[in-house]
């Protein structure tokens, strides 16, 4: 039996994070005034995902905070934000439901790639804004001229793919 910290809810939708140490075959039961349902699961200790705009375009920021769009696209060799989930366990304390109050590093071996191309990792963390964000920061590669599809591993592991908005 896990306690599961539950993030937020509406009348169509739960977001749970689980603890970090939670793996293989589970039953998840939930319990409101209007019953209970119950479902088998299988958890991956690891499951990356990229955040998606309603575009279909990765969810990242510049150093300066500033968001990465088409409007705003990123340059070849420019530093970028790439906001995820899934990322498994960290090096540190963390407690599900909870941000971390300093950013921890992923344990898992992580590594982006950029149209096919490996780009330079700067880290991959539990960020501390919010419970479950990851952030992977990566440099573009100089080679990559225009707007390109993004992908992160981890643990072997592969994320969705995602449209970084890039121009020259």
């Amino acid at each position: 039996l896990f306690d599961i910290s539950r993030v937020s809810e509406d009348a169509n939708q739960i977001n749970l994070h689980l603890p970090f140490n939670l793996a293989g075959k589970t039953r998840l039961t939930v319990r409101t005034a209007n019953g209970t349902v119950s479902s088998d699961l299988d958890v991956a200790p690891v499951a990356p995902s990229i955040f998606l705009d309603a575009g279909g375009a990765a969810i990242a920021e510049r150093a300066d905070g500033s968001v990465i769009s088409d409007n705003s696209p990123l340059r070849p060799g420019e530093t970028v934000s790439l906001l995820m989930t899934g990322l498994g366990s960290v090096a540190g304390p963390a407690v599900a439901g909870r941000a971390p109050a300093a950013p921890l590093p992923v344990s898992a071996t992580v590594n982006v790639s950029v149209s096919g191309q490996p780009a330079t990792l700067i880290s991959a963390t539990l960020d501390s804004g919010y419970p479950g964000l990851y952030r992977v920061v990566f440099q573009v590669p100089a080679s990559i001229q225009s707007s390109a599809m993004v992908q992160v591993t981890a643990a072997g592991a592969a994320s969705n793919t995602a449209k970084l908005p890039i121009t020259n």
